[in-house]
């Protein structure tokens, strides 16, 4: 089990390290979790316990002020993380393109 484990996380990293615009979509959709949590106001997502700077803002703010700016915060850092994606996925072909414009070139 343990080798099985070790072989799926080495073709992630594997992949991950041939493909890294993906790790804009995995942060997207770690955020968008929380995003969801505060959202439908999860109670794990809302409780400031463990944290000092959350439990600051709770303090400062209150739960339902506090709520909303991490609603806006998560949904922008969202929007970032999927826009870096599409960004450095189309940079990735047009690359490729210029490559194989280039090879095509150099054969005639």
């Amino acid at each position: 089990m343990k080798e099985e484990s070790e072989n799926i996380m080495n073709q992630f990293s594997q992949f991950l390290s041939q493909n890294p615009h993906y790790g804009y979509l995995i942060a997207a959709a770690g955020f968008a979790i929380f995003f969801l949590g505060y959202l439908l106001r999860w109670s794990w997502v809302i409780n400031p316990e463990g944290s000092t700077r959350s439990v600051f803002i709770y303090e400062v703010l209150g739960k339902e002020n506090m709520r909303k700016l991490m609603i806006v915060v998560m949904g922008i850092v969202v929007f970032i993380c999927v826009g870096a994606f599409f960004l450095s996925n189309s940079k990735q072909k047009n690359s490729l393109k210029d490559t194989s414009n280039t090879e095509v070139t150099q054969k005639q």
